[in-house]
């Protein structure tokens, strides 16, 4: 018996004698067997405790990769293997990559693994949204500055390039970029040396930079915005992300992907999303692709009340008409359908909502659905009609 009071085995003793004549029954023998299964049971389950808690810890840690880590990069289509393919190939260079597509896309991510799959994946990686920050802040973040430089600067400060010589520098947004700033990207990529603010040395540097946007930087050239020679410095390899709504098989394994990763983090039980909420999910158009689907996860996880995620529990986009209702079942040939014309307005609209919350077992959003009307207004209809939990 272990500590637990769990039966494990049992001990059996035989004698091979014939008609048992030497089998010892004697006191203080039992007593010494029974010591020596004691302990035998306690080193048995210790070796089973250590074994379950080796076990127990490299799943934790296991989770705890997948949670602190970068999300990895999902996705079986064939728009998606052909970037990523893309992307492993430009990561046996040193050339600038530019990396574009529509918000929320994974354009960091990509740039993560070209970094981690280059000879310079021991060195730094280093981000900087360029739209993140004025662009009088933007130039001394990326080129650092020396004391006195300007008021306020009681230090020198090292630059992003410098921090991250022998990595790689990534520039996300860069057709934000003003263009007082761009010129001295420009000598960046072309001379690998920066000049912080108020120095009058140069300092060699040895960054790979790659860039992203989401705009289109033709455009932005024609309209003057963004330089021509830049953009061809950073453009030597391009990526081309596609959009979700081009890989829409890849829906379901992400979804699953940010269920475990985020009931994982908070520590919940796992849920898992119904057939018809997958169906109603691989038809969303998700304007803010990959980012967006990670939100809608979130919120689903802390407004879903049960286990299973169902279409109900879904919101609607505005503008965007809820799903018809699924038609009732048609009535059973041994049970005659009710007299409806027995039946007031009222008390026909009565029965119709109490039924459907009886049916969601009074979770209004989900009836109001079923329904197929926005919530405040099944939730007034309630109201009107005297309808309350109690």
């Amino acid at each position: 018996m272990l500590k637990s009071g769990e039966i494990y085995g049992a001990v059996e003793i035989i004698d091979t004698a014939h008609g048992g004549s030497r089998l010892n029954l004697s006191r203080e023998y039992l007593e010494l067997l029974e010591e020596f299964v004691a302990i035998g049971s306690i080193a048995l389950g210790n070796a089973l405790a250590f074994a379950n808690q080796k076990k127990e810890t490299q799943h934790l840690k296991s989770l705890l990769r997948e949670i602190k880590g970068p999300a990895p990069l999902i996705g079986k289509s064939a728009a998606f293997q052909a970037a990523l393919e893309t992307a492993r190939n430009y990561a046996r260079t040193d050339f600038p990559v530019c990396i574009t597509g529509e918000s929320g896309t994974g354009k960091e991510l990509f740039a993560r693994e070209i970094h981690r799959l280059s000879t310079r994946a021991s060195s730094p990686f280093l981000v900087q949204n360029v739209s993140a920050i004025p662009d009088t802040l933007l130039e001394s973040e990326l080129f650092g500055y020396r004391k006195g430089a300007f008021t306020g600067a009681d230090r020198d400060k090292i630059g992003l390039f410098e921090a991250g010589s022998g990595g790689t520098v990534f520039l996300d947004e860069i057709g934000d970029m003003p263009l007082s700033l761009q010129a001295r990207i420009l000598r960046v990529l072309q001379e690998n040396e920066v000049k912080p603010l108020g120095d009058t040395q140069t300092r060699s540097v040895d960054v790979r930079v790659i860039s992203a946007t989401n705009r289109d930087l033709s455009q932005a050239i024609a309209a003057g915005t963004f330089r021509e020679d830049l953009f061809y410095r950073l453009n030597v390899l391009p990526l081309h992300l596609p959009p979700l709504r081009e890989r829409a098989e890849d829906i379901p394994e992400l979804l699953d992907y940010f269920l475990r990763r985020d009931t994982a983090r908070l520590d919940m039980p796992a849920k898992t999303l119904s057939p018809a909420a997958i169906r109603l999910l691989r038809e969303r158009p998700f304007k803010g692709n990959v980012r967006e689907m990670e939100n809608l996860v979130r919120y689903l996880l802390a407004t879903a009340p049960g286990s299973v995620i169902e279409a109900a529990d879904i919101p609607h986009l505005p503008g965007v008409e809820p799903p018809p209702a699924p038609e009732p079942a048609a009535p059973s040939l041994q049970t005659a359908p009710p007299d409806l014309t027995t039946y007031t307005w009222e008390r026909l609209e009565h029965a119709y909502a109490l039924a459907l919350l009886e049916k969601y077992r009074w979770n209004v959003t989900k009836a109001a659905h079923q329904a197929g009307v926005n919530r405040s207004t099944f939730d007034s209809r309630l109201r009107r009609l005297g309808i309350r939990k109690e």
